[in-house]
């Protein structure tokens, strides 16, 4: 679920440390300062979530030759503390026919749809839903498409819209 969640903000390491706790390593300190900012404290499936900053680490130890990741940037990572970090960036696979079926398969309606902007498979614009949960929840199922920071906004009207 935590995967899910900061799937759409980027690139990241992650490691189960437990049932009910992870770690979760992002890309740049502006990303992890954002899912902090966005995620914490939010209710999924009713329970809360609680999403800290953690300082353990404060030096590189090596960085070597860097790997080059699927999108031709380079990644300088220490693989120094544990041997079970998994790098993830997941496929972009989301188009908008299949985020529609994904919505109508798990039972969340969205109040409203605005598409600006439409260019051959991609497309820009926000989705409303009618609670928190439900965002959350189409967050998750769309995580394979990128939002640059996605953020959940709670206007006046009670309405939750996922942005960027």
């Amino acid at each position: 679920m935590v995967y899910n969640l900061c799937c759409s903000y980027g690139r990241f390491s992650s490691r189960a440390d437990g049932y009910s706790t992870c770690f979760v390593e992002m890309l740049r300190s502006s990303i992890a300062n954002c899912v902090c900012r966005n995620l914490d404290g939010c209710e999924l499936n009713g329970k809360r979530l609680s999403v800290e900053k953690s300082f353990h680490k404060v030096a590189i130890y090596s960085l070597g030759l860097p790997f080059e990741m699927p999108d031709g940037t380079p990644l300088f990572k220490d693989f120094a503390d544990t041997i079970r970090e998994n790098l993830t960036w997941a496929p972009k696979k989301g188009q908008p026919p299949m985020i529609s079926k994904l919505f109508e398969s798990f039972s969340i309606q969205p109040r409203n749809v605005v598409i600006w902007l439409m260019v051959r498979d991609t497309c820009a614009g926000s989705v409303v839903f009618q609670s928190q949960d439900d965002a959350l929840k189409a967050l998750m199922l769309v995580n394979n498409c990128k939002i640059r920071d996605p953020i959940l906004i709670e206007d006046t009207s009670s309405d939750y819209v996922l942005a960027n």
